[in-house]
């Protein structure tokens, strides 16, 4: 059994179950919280500041997974100084695109008073608008930094110690939102505890990265316009991913917004948020998954490389499988209690969501080796593709089914994402459609992850 593997999966696991302890924390006692003291209207306005987040964050993705995984594979390979030209490089790359979200937000700042009115703003006041756009734009450009960081971790195998830095500052994040609402703060008081919890996990990673990893460091000496031109595509192609994606998540909750109005927001973020719980357990297997399949794939080991996939597939989509039919269940009788009935469950709504969010991390899991790889583009222009036809059919079912028919669009996108990606990343690396969907349909066991780790060569 090769010991490092296991240690890395040890603290991967760890990391992942406290980080999900951590998103429950936040999203289940948020809920009641922001209702109670800010009103269905002012939590409305709230989930569009933070969705308006949620798109600028989308500026750093596509290098920052490209640079991560690209990274892993050249020191796993035993090449750590092309890997510091690419951190450096990326670093640089990163600090320009902050500027440039900051001045355009600081442009769009102007125009608050027609922003104001666009949303239907009622608590928020049009300079109160302002300030957070300007706040915003330094909390990006500082989280661009700290994607960077999580890279550094990834490609020497502390990804599960980054993962812990970074909920825990979002831990501490959400409770200073909270004291602040509990003192009658508003909004822009909230997005300034964003700011804090920015530079706050900031200085987390930077001091214990160079502890761990004194060979990185921030600098220009290394960094270069043609390294970053050999990761354009691929990071063109993963900021396709949360583009495509923003488009179902917070392309939505506006639609809902403009169409339906705040409050409907409310119930809709509300219903989706506990659907996609079980997100969260794809997610951690993805993550586990991805900077080994990247190590694999950097020595060359293609049969490690389907073999660590095959098996991430398999318990990603038992966990999912089996959560979502809990909650096909449960979900009535969560709701009257987390809300104290202030969200209505709508049978249709939820269901559909609920069998989105099982599809999704179907093709989710079968896409990562494509993704660790670096070799995801073609399936990144069908996902932007699909996550752009999917918001323009949300906006008429919006106005005639109202939200079951928003989550029915959402439906639709995830199978038509399944279908293309399942072919095409099953085979990756000389596997079959066929033996892939007889592994992952058949239920795993804790011997299937021993023999993995014991095949491990590092």
């Amino acid at each position: 059994m090769n010991s490092a593997f296991f240690d890395r999966l040890r603290k991967g696991i760890a990391s992942e179950v406290f980080a999900n302890v951590t998103r429950i924390i936040i999203q289940v006692g948020g809920v009641p919280l922001f209702l109670a003291f800010w009103g269905p209207a002012g939590y409305g306005e709230w989930l569009l500041l933070t969705a308006i987040l949620g798109y600028l964050r989308l500026s750093s993705v596509g290098f920052g997974q490209a640079t991560r995984n690209q990274m892993a594979m050249d020191v796993s390979a035993g090449d750590r100084d092309r890997a510091l030209r690419y951190f450096q490089s990326t670093s640089v790359l990163f600090l320009f695109i902050g500027l440039v979200v900051l001045a355009g937000l600081s442009l769009a700042s102007t125009a608050a008073p027609s922003l104001h009115h666009v949303f239907s703003f009622e608590l928020l006041s049009p300079d109160g608008l302002r300030h957070a756009l300007l706040i915003l734009g330094i909390v990006i450009a500082i989280n661009l930094q700290v994607d960077l960081l999580d890279a550094g971790f990834r490609c020497e195998g502390h990804y599960g110690l980054s993962t812990f830095l970074i909920m825990f500052s979002d831990l501490v994040t959400f409770g200073l939102v909270v004291i602040v609402m509990m003192a009658g703060g508003d909004q822009v008081m909230g997005v300034a505890c964003y700011l804090f919890g920015a530079v706050f996990r900031f200085a987390c990673l930077r001091l214990t990265l160079y502890r761990l990893v004194p060979w990185l460091d921030f600098g220009i000496p290394k960094s270069s316009l043609r390294t970053i031109r050999t990761l354009a595509l691929p990071s063109l192609a993963f900021m396709a991913f949360p583009f495509g994606q923003a488009m179902g998540l917070q392309g939505s909750l506006i639609v809902i917004g403009a169409v339906l109005g705040p409050s409907a927001v409310v119930i809709f973020n509300t219903v989706r948020m506990l659907s996609r719980y079980t997100v969260q357990l794809t997610v951690a297997f993805a993550r586990l998954g991805s900077p080994e399949i990247a190590y694999a794939y950097g020595r060359g080991d293609m049969s490690l490389v389907r073999q660590v996939h095959w098996q991430v597939c398999r318990f990603g989509f038992w966990a999912a499988f089996l959560a979502c039919g809990f909650l096909a269940i449960a979900t009535p009788w969560i709701l009257a209690l987390w809300t104290s009935g202030q969200v209505p469950a709508s049978p249709d709504m939820y269901l559909t969501l609920l069998a989105a969010v099982c599809i999704w991390a179907g093709h989710t899991l079968v896409a990562l080796v494509l993704q660790a790889t670096n070799n995801h583009q073609r399936f990144a222009l069908v996902f932007l593709t699909l996550g752009i036809a999917g918001l323009l059919l949300t906006i008429p079912l919006a106005r005639s089914h109202g939200l079951p028919g928003v989550a029915f669009a959402g439906l639709m996108v995830e199978i038509a994402l399944l279908v293309y990606v399942l072919p095409r990343a099953a085979r990756f690396g000389g596997g079959k459609v066929g033996a892939f969907l007889r592994h992952v349909l058949t239920p795993p066991s804790p011997m299937t992850l021993r023999l993995l780790v014991a095949k491990t060569i590092g």
